[in-house]
């Protein structure tokens, strides 16, 4: 069975050598003056949870087990006298799992074999070097890196073949990773793991594999226990914990999120798009939403979003790998996500993930409490329009804008697209001419739970420019949202489009964030 493999990568702990009890002693010495109790529910947890690196559960231990905060630098002191405990009671021959590594031994000629593990990378290399390990492996990597991105960078820098590669571990943790990033996986010295999918490693000496009835089964029993990160497609009864999440991230980096019930529920009965939901310890942590194109079904607008306490864990590589995942099933060829630039763990992430920088942006604001009138109503103008049900004169209006302005060559339908959106509106600029002429329009999405209208599609038809019909028609929108409760205003403009920025400027806004539009194709 392992002769389809060229590469093996292996977990450390519990496979290569038995060291579980013995890191859980070590952790009762390091937390001996905290409450008895917690400490057993550390060690526990340490059990439960193979593979996942000693950095978070130190900090699951005084975040979720004593409900206090703790500090990078203090993350790192206990790990540190963690660690010396290690080097010492490790290294020692008799822990060693003879049958994994007698396999290692006689077969590393035959495998690229790799260790990837959760414990400390220096101590682990230290380790393996005393146990004269470290010349059958390649390479030997551990934390504070995540196991997932551990892999990841294995298989980026040695260009393997995802079809040939095997991961062996002892954990859901160690699962998980190999899921994340498509190679297959192997259960060994955890019996529990015979009901996941692949295979199980029953013994190497000889070998001995148990194969699954369904190989396309999900491992049964994974729920979202309290040790494990766990996603899925979003569901109604995710909705007030969605909603609170959204309020965290716009309180923590001034973000300005906003979700309608009607959209959130829409999006749901709708099912066109890819809207996922990461679970951490009980609670709603990170969500990736992926937006397909209503004008063209192979682009995708992406964002992810992880609560600021539990940020780089991995979380989001574990959504955006599994968004990416879904939206190749469904034929997504194109990319587009923003970032900005007083986010920087944001824009990294977008570009580890291979995206590049299209173009700038600004994001503009204009609060809409004692908003002044600046310009008077323009010749030859009725009134400004909302539509929320397309018409066969709306939508031929729809069209016109949409070439003329955008040189959007959209058909028949379009605007019905559009209005799909229940928190979206389109706004005409009807001339005296009636609604089958009009000057121009912008489509509204608004946001009542943060009492903010986004503006987008802004545009007047060539021939009526300069007659200040732009700003006439910003201004009337703002006042009947006004009139309707709204507080606040928002916009795009592109970096190169520096006419529209004094137009805005002009109209009250002021530019709030330097917004980057990122690309990136699917292969």
């Amino acid at each position: 069975m392992l002769e389809k493999f060229d590469t093996i990568i292996f977990d450390f702990d519990g496979v290569i050598l038995n060291s579980m009890d013995i890191k859980g002693n070590g952790l009762r010495r390091v937390f001996s003056e905290y409450p008895k109790d917690k400490v057993e529910k550390l060690v526990a947890f340490h059990h439960e949870n193979g593979g996942m690196s000693r950095y978070m559960k130190i900090r699951y231990f005084f975040e979720e087990l004593l409900g206090e905060e703790i500090t990078e630098e203090s993350v790192v002191e206990y790990a540190e006298r963690f660690s010396k405990q290690m080097r010492t009671e490790l290294d020692n021959e008799a822990y060693l799992i003879e049958d994994a590594v007698n396999f290692i031994k006689k077969h590393h000629g035959n495998y690229h074999l790799h260790i990837a593990s959760g414990a400390d990378e220096k101590e682990l290399q230290y380790i393996c070097n005393r146990l004269k390990l470290t010349p059958y492996f390649k390479t030997i990597e551990g934390s504070p890196r995540v196991k997932e991105e551990i892999i990841d960078g294995i298989l980026t820098s040695y260009q393997y073949d995802k079809k040939t590669t095997l991961l062996i571990g002892d954990s859901t943790n160690d699962y998980e990773a190999a899921k994340e990033n498509r190679i297959s996986f192997a259960g060994y010295n955890n019996e529990a793991l015979k009901t996941y999918e692949d295979f199980y490693i029953e013994s190497f000496q000889p070998l001995r594999i148990q194969h699954q009835e369904d190989p396309g089964k999900s491992p049964a029993g994974v729920k979202e226990s309290r040790g494990e990160f766990t996603l899925r497609g979003i569901t109604l009864e995710d909705e007030e914990a969605f909603q609170e999440l959204i309020k965290i991230l716009n309180d923590a980096d001034d973000l300005g999120y906003g979700v309608d019930s009607r959209w959130y529920r829409k999006v749901l009965e709708d099912g066109e798009h890819i809207i996922l939901v990461g679970y951490y310890l009980g609670d709603l942590v990170g969500v990736f939403t992926g937006m397909i194109n209503t004008q063209d079904s192979r682009a995708m607008n992406l964002n992810v979003a992880i609560h600021p306490k539990v940020r780089r864990r991995g979380f989001g590589t574990k959504l955006y790998k599994e968004g990416i995942r879904r939206a190749r099933g469904k034929n997504i060829e194109k990319l587009e996500a923003y970032g900005k630039n007083r986010i920087p763990g944001g824009v990294k992430f977008l570009e580890k993930q291979g995206f590049s920088v299209g173009l700038y942006s600004w994001e503009m604001e204009k609060q809409l409490q004692n908003s002044e009138q600046i310009a008077g109503k323009p010749q030859g103008v009725e009134k400004m329009v909302e539509v929320t049900k397309a018409t066969p004169e709306r939508e031929k209006a729809y069209q016109v804008l949409s070439q003329e302005c955008f040189n959007d060559l959209s058909g028949a339908g379009a605007l019905e697209e559009v209005l799909k959106d229940p928190s979206i509106g389109m706004w005409f600029l009807d001339t005296e001419k009636g609604e089958g002429e009009v000057a121009g329009g912008l489509a509204v999405q608004l946001k009542s739970n943060t009492k903010t209208a986004y503006f987008f599609d802004i545009g007047i038809r060539p021939k009526y420019r300069g007659k200040g019909m732009g700003l006439w028609m910003l201004q009337e929108v703002e006042q009947q949202l006004a009139a309707r409760g709204y507080e606040k205003v928002s916009l795009l403009v592109a970096g190169e489009n520096e006419k529209a920025l004094r137009l805005y400027q002009k109209a009250g806004f002021r530019v709030k964030d330097e917004e980057i539009v990122f690309y990136r194709t699917l292969d």
